[in-house]
């Protein structure tokens, strides 16, 4: 969060000028980078939002996020027209935290001697009847290999009902791996991060390897990186 006084500007903006000043970053010559599939949904689907937010709440989230919150919002109803405002603030949310994620992933890469390395991270719990998806927070307990925690599991907790399976076992022992190599050597095991080809790998039960702009985002205008006032990782 822009506070001011811990961090005065967005993290992609401080990288540009570290690159326009030809000074480069102090420090993190190598950068792990992700979202989740469905961020949002950890501030919209427990409460029940996500089915019951009323348009003024939407239209606040909007105003918060953007200089032009009618268009932006324009822009979500047309993409999911059988939506509600509970989805389109969800998507919206979600869409920002990819923006900002990209913009640092792009400021960072274009600096001399760095690395850069770009996931995303697909894998969708089925609490509250599938509707958690890949929330923010959910790769956690892959990431340090703890899927096999008894709290982690239920109708509404975490990662959903049901026990741990083989699959989810694999693909925590898979990311773990991925994040202690980068601790380890600088380097997750896939293509480094470029504005070329924007190399992102996709984590889920199989991996692959995605090149070009996601094609989930908001407008060029909306992007997290160029409007200076929105918060966009703040819940209303």
């Amino acid at each position: 969060m822009i506070d001011g006084v811990l961090l005065e500007r967005q993290p992609a903006l401080a990288l540009r000028a570290a690159g326009r000043d030809g000074t480069g970053p102090v420090s993190a010559r190598e950068l792990l980078i992700g979202t989740n599939a469905d961020e949002a949904a950890l501030y919209t689907v427990p409460g029940g939002a996500i089915s019951s937010m009323a348009p003024r709440t939407l239209a606040a989230i909007a105003a918060r996020r953007s200089a032009r919150p009618e268009a932006l919002l324009a822009h979500y109803r047309a993409r999911l027209p059988d939506a509600g405002p509970g989805e389109w603030a969800t998507r919206l949310m979600t869409d920002l935290y990819l923006a900002g994620s990209r913009a640092l992933a792009t400021a960072h890469s274009t600096l001399p001697g760095t690395r850069t390395f770009a996931y995303t991270f697909a894998w969708r719990s089925t609490a509250f009847d599938g509707r958690l998806g890949a929330c923010h927070c959910v790769e956690l307990p892959f990431v340090f290999n703890r899927t096999d925690l008894p709290a982690l599991y239920g109708a509404h907790a975490l990662l959903g009902p049901g026990l741990p399976d083989r699959g989810i076992a694999d693909l925590a022992a898979r990311t773990h791996a991925a994040w202690v190599a980068f601790a380890t050597h600088g380097d997750p095991g896939w293509q480094p991060y470029d504005t070329d080809q924007q190399a992102t790998m996709h984590l889920d039960h199989t991996w692959h390897l995605h090149h070009g702009t996601p094609q989930a985002r908001p407008p060029q205008e909306d992007r997290h990186d160029l409007v200076p006032h929105q918060r966009a990782f703040e819940p209303w």
